[in-house]
Formats: C-alpha cells, structure tokens, sequence
C-alpha cells in the first residue's frame, strides 16, 4: 500500500484569491489544471515518464492559484482577436454558432486518418443501385462525420459539430428541431454540460466545495505515488466545520464537480461565454 501524502506544505489561505476571481481568471485556473492532468496521465503512462515535468506540475500547484503567465495572456489576446473577427464577420455570426468555412471543409476533407471514410464514400456512390451493397461501408459513409472526427482526434474533447439546417422549414420547427438534436447528440457523445451561462453562483459553489484543491491535492498524490483518503481531504479543504460528514461531502459533491469541470474542460465552455459577453458588449455599443 503507497505511504500516506505528506501534505505539510498544504495552506488553504492559497486559494484566498478564488474567492473573488473573475471569469478571465477561472478560465486560466482551470485550464491550466487540465493541462496538467493531461500531462500527469500521458506521463505516468510512459515507457520513459518525465520526471522533471511532474516535479515541476507539483511544485507549481502546490502554492495554491496559479500565477497568470504568458501562455495565459496569448490565450485571452487570442479570445479578443477572435472576437473581432465575429464582430467584422458575416452578420449571422456568433460566438457559438456560425456557417461552416470553405477552409474548415478543406481541412476536414484532407484528413489523412479519415482515408477509409472517404473511400467508403466513394463505394457508396458508386454501387448506389448495387442489390448487393456491401453494408459495413455504406454505414461508415452515413455516419456523422463528427463521429470519425471524435474518433480519430489527438484531444479528449471536439469542441465542433456540423449541423446542416433545412432552410425550407419554420423559424419554431428549426429552433425546435436543434434543441432536440443538441439534447440527443451530446448524450450520444457523452458530453454532460449545463444549459445556463455560468455566474459567480457557480464560482461560488466551486470555492465553497473546495474543487480547486481537491484537484491539486488528488493530483500530487498521484504524482509522488502517495495516498491521500477522503477523510484527510475533508480535513484538510474545509478545517472549521464540524457538524458536516466531509467525506461524504467529498464523495458526493467535491470529487463529482471538480471531475466533471476537468472531464468537461469547463474552462473552454467558460472562454466562448467570455467571448460572448465581449461580443454582446461590442455590438451593442
């Protein structure tokens, strides 16, 4: 059994700064934790793990909030060019929503990994009126080309989906219509998300939870190979309560809402809400 964490160097009052930290700065907080947990897997799963790396992911998320650096200013520069690319843009578009590009298509078209696909495409246009149609490729050429997309993607997570709206029907049918496959086709991917814009309730309810440290705490023990129980985390994250079982607490809404903000990368879900009250905020002034 791994020895217990020795987490003396842990100080709650490190996260102080969450406590009134804007959406901009959540978006680095997290996204920089998904970075890391990225990175932790990928390493522990290597032939020839990092040391050095993992040493300085532990020693960074040990001092609680994690700096702004220049990967972060990059990130937000880029979130405004973006933004005005909207804002100069066709008419129609959002920070969410927009007609596909020629160049996208081009892209998507000359993905190598996807050869197979576009040769399944090939036979079910040739062999159209075939009695004897071969029924694995004509499936492989009708599936979504997001689901071959999603497959052989380097990220966790596709961030886009193509959706083809017949023009022809009503304003209520097609409103209708793509709520019902937004519904549908993020359970068909597993993608749980929430249908409101997040507010500082939200951020409130992950300081009040303690998800930030949670994650840190979780994270070193993995790297230095240690074992933290939920009964020490509950100590540790909430210190001056008493009458509450923490590591029920722990298990049933610390642990569940911090995976969820890493599986989910919330921080790229917090970025298009952050482009969109800049954009908002620009076209109406």
């Amino acid at each position: 059994m791994a020895k217990e964490l020795d987490t003396s160097w842990f100080d709650l009052k490190n996260y102080d700064a969450l406590k009134t930290m804007s959406t901009d700065g959540w978006i680095w907080q997290l996204m920089a934790r998904v970075q890391y947990h990225k990175g932790v897997r990928d390493s522990l799963m290597s032939h020839d793990k990092d040391d050095g790396y993992l040493l300085f992911i532990a020693d960074t998320l040990k001092g609680g909030v994690i700096a702004d650096d220049l990967g972060h200013a990059q990130h937000m520069e880029m979130c405004n060019w973006w933004c005005q690319g909207v804002i100069e843009g066709q008419p129609f578009s959002t920070a969410s929503v927009d007609s596909l590009a020629s160049y996208d298509l081009w892209r998507m078209a000359k993905d190598n990994d996807l050869a197979h696909v576009w040769e399944a495409c090939e036979y079910a246009r040739d062999s159209l009126f075939e009695v004897d149609r071969k029924d694995d490729l004509v499936e492989i050429a009708d599936t979504p080309h997001d689901f071959h997309i999603k497959q052989y993607s380097p990220f966790d997570i596709e961030l886009s989906a193509h959706v083809v709206v017949n023009l022809s029907a009503t304003d209520e049918q097609i409103k209708k219509d793509f709520a019902h496959w937004l519904t549908h086709y993020r359970q068909a991917i597993n993608y749980q998300h929430k249908e409101k814009l997040f507010t500082q309730v939200d951020y409130d309810h992950w300081v009040e939870f303690g998800v930030i440290p949670y994650l840190d705490l979780v994270l070193i023990a993995k790297i230095e190979g240690k074992n933290i129980t939920r009964n020490k985390l509950g100590r540790l994250i909430f210190p001056d309560e008493y009458d509450v079982d923490l590591v029920e607490r722990i298990r049933k809404t610390t642990k569940p809402t911090a995976e969820w903000l890493i599986k989910n990368e919330i921080c790229n879900t917090l970025f298009n809400q952050l482009s969109y009250e800049k954009i908002t905020g620009m076209k109406n002034a």
